[in-house]
């Protein structure tokens, strides 16, 4: 997902806890399309790589995920001194989301948090004033597991 720094940069909400808020999830569609991936992973008949673009249901309810929240602080704040003085931006790659009991309770209602459990973040600069935030994932049974198994 692409997303200017204008409006980034303003507070964010670093809770949902029920995946209710805008942009937080709880949707229908969500949870069919979390349902569905669910069925094809686990009969081994779903695409090995997705891609999710601007406007899908995964991207809405990924948006102002937990994870994805404290990736782009963390980016913001190592980038403060190039803000500061109009230097490039750097990026941030491979910042871990975890999921786990916690992470669960925290999805809530959210289908596509809930399907995908624990994940990273990388932050790529597309010029001076836009981000896009990459959320990568391996769905395998550890993950199903919530991070807990084998």
């Amino acid at each position: 997902m692409q997303q200017s720094l204008k409006p980034a940069l303003r507070a964010r909400n670093a809770t949902d806890p029920f995946g209710l808020a805008p942009g937080g999830g709880g949707s229908w569609e969500g949870w069919e399309d979390a349902g569905q991936r669910l069925l094809e992973w686990w009969s081994g008949v779903g695409k090995s790589n997705r891609d999710y673009g601007p406007g899908t249901i995964e991207v809405q309810e990924m948006q102002d995920a937990p994870g994805v929240t404290k990736a782009f602080i963390f980016w913001y704040y190592k980038n403060l001194t190039n803000f500061a003085q109009c230097h490039g931006l750097d990026g941030l790659t491979d910042y871990r989301a975890r999921f786990g009991p916690k992470g669960a309770h925290d999805a809530g209602f959210n289908g596509t948090r809930q399907f995908l459990g624990g994940y990273s973040v990388d932050i790529i600069p597309v010029g001076w004033d836009t981000i896009e935030i990459q959320i990568s994932n391996v769905t395998s049974m550890k993950s199903f597991l919530a991070d807990i198994g084998p």
